[in-house]
């Protein structure tokens, strides 16, 4: 079911999928809701999902005042008290950062945290060579075409940088690519550039609740060093490698990526500091009650 939440940047449209423990979904920058349909496949029996398009992607346009992230993150804490909250909370990429935002500023409404595909930055130079790249993003913006959604090249090129492997079935990275292209692009730019604000790093070393991070060991955009650096200032945080997966192991793995997440959020798994999970396919699904067959995809080592 869809619904809408206005807000000062334009309205921010959702869907309220499934039934039990509410849980909130945030997707990453440069697309929309799109990357969590397989994992809202296997959940929404298990969760009431709250899944927004953030501001200027998806359905969530035509947005009035572009926003930057400390924005959407006080409209992400409006549409948790709208739904109800306090709520379970999984962040992808830029939607972690967010998720890491919103834990801190208000943990009250925060149950369990899940933040996949994150990388705080490290230092003055990687925060500059960011700044470079999104200046090379705007002028890519601008270029954007309808008819770029008819040329398999394009979109293969853009899901290349996310996936370890493209799927046989272009539907995924077509959709996906079409999501990128009607982006609202003052909304994108803003919100991207805020995300080397230093506030970020420190939401994250204040963080209380129980978090899960998850990692793509062949994600590039995130690199091994920047997971060390994130996971060393998240405390307490269980720290999972997909050691077959990139930048979106919810897509790549959805059936061990949901398995991990609902464990986690039921409160029903034990983990070291660190855990590799090494299984190259999907072909693990325990009952819903009993996540102990999971160990027997998982080596773990303790950091």
């Amino acid at each position: 079911m869809s619904n809408t939440l206005e807000t000062a940047s334009g309205p921010l449209v959702y869907d309220v999928v499934g039934r039990g423990e509410p849980l909130l979904l945030i997707h990453g920058w440069g697309c929309a809701s799109l990357p969590w349909h397989p994992l809202l496949t296997r959940i929404a029996p298990q969760f009431r999902c709250i899944v927004p398009d953030l501001p200027g992607a998806g359905r969530s346009q035509p947005v009035a005042v572009p926003p930057d992230m400390f924005v959407v993150r006080d409209i992400l804490i409006r549409l948790i008290e709208q739904e109800g909250g306090p709520v379970h909370v999984i962040g992808h990429s830029m939607g972690g950062a967010l998720a890491l935002l919103v834990a801190a500023e208000r943990p009250d409404l925060v149950r369990r945290l899940v933040v996949t595909a994150i990388s705080l930055f490290r230092n003055d130079r990687e925060r500059t060579q960011f700044n470079v790249a999104m200046a090379v993003w705007e002028v890519l913006f601008r270029l954007r075409r309808r008819w770029m959604m008819n040329v398999p090249a394009l979109y293969h090129a853009l899901g290349r940088q996310f996936l370890r492997r493209l799927p046989d079935d272009d539907t995924f990275t077509r959709a996906n690519f079409i999501d990128f292209l009607e982006l609202d692009r003052a909304a994108a730019i803003r919100t991207a550039r805020s995300a080397t604000d230093r506030r970020i790093n420190i939401a994250a070393g204040r963080i209380t609740v129980p978090t899960l991070y998850i990692a793509g060991r062949y994600d590039r955009l995130m690199g091994e060093r920047g997971v060390a650096t994130t996971a060393a200032v998240l405390p307490n945080a269980k720290l999972v490698w997909f050691e077959h997966a990139a930048h979106l192991p919810q897509v790549e793995q959805p059936d061990g990526y949901a398995v991990l997440v609902s464990a986690f959020l039921h409160a029903a798994l034990r983990l070291p500091a660190i855990t590799h999970l090494t299984s190259p396919s999907d072909h693990f699904l325990p009952g819903e009650s009993d996540p102990e067959p999971l160990s027997s995809i998982l080596q773990t080592t303790v950091g």
